[in-house]
């Protein structure tokens, strides 16, 4: 690739990533390329991948979605996505990561199919950049299986479903919505929801944009964007 082939490709990814109402909607898939573009400019932390703050915000509402998804996975890897990028992510983000590193069943003489080995190298991999003990399990050379702790609470798909369910306009503000949407709760996903908006200052521009709300009241519902990125 040619010195200019490059710029453009980095200028087209910077473009992608600094397009912060993409990262609040659920979509798997370009939740994951936000991370490995700045593992990319990066070059896994060897350099400044020189993201902007409309980046930083985007791995921000990436984090917020995998919190609220309970995927672990996806937020250590937002974890070390904003270390490669000179940031730190919120100290209740990085102590659920060690939390779940820590919380691995390693299980010897397996094959480890269906497992989720990705999560345990992702979660150990970001507590090494947290500068944390890491890797430090019992591995064999004949098969190793990874489990992690199953705790869905499902606070996504609840938020979704208020939104999907909503009687006439929604609104894009928070402070608006909070009292209505906690009412419509359970006890078990208004703590989880509690405890993810108190982790972070960003929740209110988040729920601009996964509200998928507008002035005149026609929205695209996030109940079937959720279910989209899914399939």
């Amino acid at each position: 690739m040619g010195v200019g082939e490059e710029t453009d490709l980095q200028a087209r990814l910077h473009r992608f990533i600094n397009h912060s109402a993409t990262f609040a909607l659920p979509n798997h898939k370009v939740a994951y390329e936000l991370t490995h573009i700045v593992f990319y400019l990066s070059e896994y932390g060897r350099r400044d991948p020189k993201i902007s703050a409309d980046a930083v915000q985007s791995l921000i509402f990436c984090g917020i979605l995998a919190q609220l998804d309970q995927n672990t996975d996806l937020l250590a890897e937002v974890c070390i996505a904003l270390r490669y990028a000179g940031k730190v992510a919120p100290q209740a983000w990085e102590d659920l990561v060690k939390t779940t590193a820590h919380a691995f069943e390693i299980t010897l003489q397996d094959a480890g199919a269906g497992d989720n080995y990705h999560e345990y190298l992702v979660t150990n991999w970001a507590m090494a950049q947290m500068g944390a003990n890491s890797f430090k399990d019992t591995y064999t050379s004949t098969g190793v299986g990874f489990y992690a702790a199953q705790n869905n609470i499902g606070a996504l798909g609840a938020m979704s479903e208020i939104l999907f369910s909503w009687d006439g306009p929604r609104s894009a503000q928070w402070s608006v919505m909070r009292r209505n949407v906690f009412t419509r709760l359970d006890d078990r996903v208004a703590r989880h929801l509690s405890e993810i908006i108190k982790s972070t200052s960003e929740f209110e521009a988040f729920f601009e944009h996964f509200a998928r709300a507008s002035s005149g009241g026609s929205s695209v519902r996030a109940a079937q964007v959720h279910e989209l990125a899914r399939r």
